[in-house]
């Protein structure tokens, strides 16, 4: 695993780095070989949904990297939220992204992650590719996404999302985790056309055939419950449009 098709290792000195080959020189000078450096510094940060500080960094060509710190929730961060046990999912998520993306879905694959012994345990820091003008699904429910009043079409909006995981779900790709912040949508070509992509693929499955209707069930029971979180039961999107969408995804898988 630790040798991965498209990806560079890269040994430092308290563990590695595991980095896309294309990508390899721009990321390496620009720091991001020493995330922890970086998001120490708090006016490099940004604030964004899900866990972990993040921070957005020019890598050259007109490509910015965002770079997060992996930070783990629920009662295991009562423990050590930054410390893992192994380094194998991180490894994993590289693979389910890279063969994800050359089987042609919507997501927004690692570009590589930094490893660094805790003792015990590893801390983890993870870097995408930035989608240029593209937001999560819950910014855009909430009209929160920057330079614009409001959402005029948020059923577009969430159309576009439904179809990306309705492409994930053909695929055979099992995002176990698949919320509003997982989903980012961006304006398409188009008056009123937006298209979508799924990204964190952290634990992540990738099957070679479309993916069961129990699992697709599971995947959308989760988007409810973020919906309901972020939205409110009077959100923008109605609930009998949300009930038949999950319905027809789900029927897809039987």
């Amino acid at each position: 695993m630790n040798d991965l098709e498209g990806f560079a290792r890269f040994e430092t000195p308290r563990g590695f780095a595991l980095i896309c080959e294309s990508l390899f020189e721009e990321i390496r000078e620009s720091g991001l070989l020493e995330p922890w450096s970086i998001l120490a510094d708090s006016e490099r940060t940004i604030r964004g949904t899900g866990r972990g500080p993040r921070a957005l960094i020019e890598v050259g060509g007109g490509r910015v990297i965002l770079l997060k710190q992996y930070l783990r929730g629920g009662w295991p961060a009562k423990l050590n939220a930054a410390r893992y046990a192994s380094p194998l999912r991180f490894l994993a998520e590289a693979k389910v992204g890279r063969d994800a993306l050359v089987a042609g879905l919507p997501v927004v694959p690692m570009a590589g992650v930094v490893l660094r012994r805790a003792r015990p345990g590893w801390n983890a820091w993870g870097m995408s590719l930035l989608w240029e003008n593209a937001f999560d699904l819950a910014r855009w429910l909430t009209g929160r996404t920057p330079g614009r009043d409001g959402v005029s079409d948020p059923d577009a909006v969430w159309a576009s999302a439904m179809k990306a995981v309705a492409e994930v779900f053909s695929g055979g790709l099992y995002h176990r985790d698949l919320n509003l912040g997982n989903l980012i949508v961006r304006e398409a070509v188009g008056e009123g056309a937006f298209e979508a992509r799924v990204i964190d693929l952290d634990r992540a499955v990738f099957f070679s055939a479309s993916l069961a209707g129990r699992l697709r069930a599971r995947v959308c029971r989760r988007i409810e419950r973020s919906y309901l979180k972020v939205c409110g039961a009077d959100g923008p999107i109605s609930a009998s449009r949300r009930r038949e969408d999950y319905r027809r995804l789900t029927e897809i898988g039987r």
